[in-house]
């Protein structure tokens, strides 16, 4: 009884709380306002808002979370900051502390990566700043103002997931944001209103720009990621690179090894006629094996001319195993208990992917082109033993394979302004999507399913500077037809046909 009492009195305080403003100014060792620093709302170790400070050091959440009991401060080059939420929600002014050591290097005012806004982008300068010494472009990332996550997978305060772009190009792999060296970035730019010459459903958009290659001859640099979380994972890549004249000749072999191990205990009570308790423990163990082989090249033909394609092959391979217990009570009392064990094998065969692209100028006119095509096969098998209190212990056996193909191609041509630019572009992407799901016993539903769709897309966006405001307009016209056939049967329920226009405007 005193445990739904508790309860109880802990939902009606939390509604009964006012939410509050929670504000700040930072400054640096200097006495000045750090502006950009990334300040995050958090409620013990979980997210739940962010922001970045203005140029005068001043961060502010309206109307805060009353769940929220910490805010951490992070700028690379200061000390990170773990601060309890103050009672009033006003931290007055808080001084960041230098760090001395970083990467075992001390640390000067000039090696500390700059941001402005460009348009309607916030750019970070990385090449030569501290920031091109972290690893990988995953460690530039976790840095950048108004960014957060790890792994390929980043979102933007605000706004949500981020889509990644490598010099014009979308990212279709997490692993690739891994894959490219902090060494070989120039800048990131982050848009938190994307215009027409992206998708409606894009909620904001990371572009990571490189550095033009310079210099002749060989070169070799190689990475190394060592983690330890029960178990080893390790990261190996190593990077050929031969340029002569405009010629960039270049590859890259990656291997990657580890075994993960995660928990999650999960209960769920409800109170009604009686009490109920839903009780989930599992526990899952993954070993997994990654091999890539990449090679390419980019010409340069001139300062206003550049052009290049690459060809990119992987290879994994994997099996996890699993432990999974559920047990529901009711008044306390066992009322259904089930044990499971699950064997897993995962394999992908061979993945080929590819890229061309063209850069070019031509007076005031720029012309980008990217062609992307992939093709995926992976194949998983199971099998799983389940133990039931309450019917008989059975055995599930499951095969599924999926294969996928993609091809995706991007036009734009943009015309320079006296203080903006006016761009049009298309941009088209053709997949297809087939999975293949059996069950031997058939106590589940064995299925093939085949997805194919198209998509095309025009653009026209204009952007314009007004002093110390920069505007945006443009729209965006999206076609869309997709098939969807269920054992070899056409299902006009989940197929689709439309089109449908998007305009957009942005003032910052």
């Amino acid at each position: 009884m005193r445990y739904i009492s508790t309860i109880t009195l802990l939902a009606i305080s939390h509604l009964l709380s006012p939410a509050k403003d929670i504000t700040g100014t930072l400054i640096d060792e200097t006495g000045q306002p750090a502006s950009f620093v990334n300040v995050i709302l958090m409620k013990d170790s979980t997210f739940i808002d962010g922001k970045t400070t203005d140029d005068t050091g001043l961060f502010i959440f309206e109307n805060a979370d009353s769940l929220a009991n910490k805010v951490k401060i992070t700028m690379i080059g200061y000390e990170d900051m773990m601060l309890p939420i103050p009672e009033n929600g006003n931290y007055n002014t808080i001084s960041l502390k230098p760090s001395t050591v970083m990467l075992g290097e001390v640390v000067v005012k000039g090696d500390l990566p700059s941001t402005r806004i460009k348009g309607n982008a916030f750019v970070t300068r990385v090449e030569n700043s501290i920031l091109s010494t972290t690893g990988s472009a995953n460690d530039v990332l976790k840095n950048i103002p108004m960014v957060t996550g790890t792994d390929g997978k980043f979102s933007v305060f605000g706004r949500g997931d981020a889509i990644i772009y490598v010099n014009g190009r979308l990212v279709r792999s997490s692993d690739e944001v891994g894959q490219l060296s902090s060494g070989d970035i120039k800048e990131i730019q982050v848009i938190n209103n994307p215009g027409a010459q992206y998708g409606a459903n894009v909620n904001a958009v990371i572009r990571i720009v490189t550095k033009k290659p310079v210099g002749e001859g060989f070169s070799v640099s190689a990475y190394t990621d060592n983690i330890y979380n029960k178990w080893f994972t390790t990261k190996e890549q190593l990077n050929l690179k031969y340029r002569t004249g405009g010629l960039e000749i270049f590859g890259m072999g990656y291997f990657r090894h580890g075994k993960t191990y995660d928990e999650e205990y999960t209960l769920t009570t409800s109170y009604g006629k009686s009490l109920l308790e839903m009780i989930s423990d599992q526990s899952v163990s993954t070993t997994q094996s990654d091999i890539t082989g990449k090679i390419g090249f980019n010409y340069q033909l001139n300062e206003n001319h550049s052009l290049g394609a690459y060809y990119q092959h992987d290879y994994n391979r994997g099996h996890h195993f699993g432990h999974y217990l559920n047990d529901i009570k009711e008044n306390e009392e066992l009322f259904e208990s089930s044990v499971s064990d699950l064997k897993g094998w995962f394999k992908a065969l061979p993945c080929n992917s590819a890229n061309i692209y063209y850069n070019g100028t031509i007076g005031k006119f720029t012309v980008d082109v990217n062609a992307d095509y992939m093709q995926t096969k992976d194949n998983d098998r199971s099998y799983q033993y389940e133990q039931n209190e309450s019917s008989d212990n059975r055995n599930v056996t499951t095969f599924n394979t999926t294969r996928n193909r993609l091809f995706a191609e991007k036009a734009s041509i943009s015309y320079e302004l006296p203080k903006g630019n006016i761009l049009i572009g298309e941009e088209y992407t053709n997949s297809r999507s087939r999975n293949d799901f059996r069950n031997p016993e058939s106590i589940l539903n064995s299925e093939l399913t085949d997805v194919r769709e198209s998509n095309m897309g025009v653009f026209a966006e204009v952007s314009q500077t007004f002093g110390k405001f920069s505007a945006t307009a443009g729209a965006r016209y999206k076609h869309v037809k997709s098939d969807y056939r269920l054992n070899g049967r056409f299902v006009d329920g989940q197929s689709k046909t439309y089109s449908n226009l998007f305009p957009s405007a942005n003032l910052t």
